[in-house]
């Protein structure tokens, strides 16, 4: 189930667009306490060549965590966020 998308928020509104986020979808699960987040991000957003930027991976996987709370406990902000990232994520998929 789709439950919308907060408008006034970068992801949702400053970085949509041709060559910035061009997909993005959070859903609850069925069944099973899940959120899930699809996002496809184009190539402005690369921090290098033909790569998306570390600092927008970290802000979808913000994103995504932040829906997985206010779906299942209310509203709720990040305190910390560290990602180790282990390889470049290509733009455009």
């Amino acid at each position: 189930e789709d439950y919308g998308l907060y408008r006034q928020n970068a992801v949702y509104s400053a970085l949509r667009g041709a060559g910035l986020v061009e997909e993005l979808s959070i859903a609850r699960g069925r069944g099973a306490p899940e959120v899930t987040g699809k996002f496809k991000i184009g190539c402005n957003l690369c921090g290098h060549k033909d790569t998306v930027h570390g600092g927008v991976i970290a802000t979808a996987f913000d994103a995504t965590f932040g829906w997985c709370s206010f779906l299942h406990q209310g509203s709720s902000f990040t305190a910390n966020l560290t990602v180790d990232y282990r390889k470049p994520i290509p733009c455009g998929e």
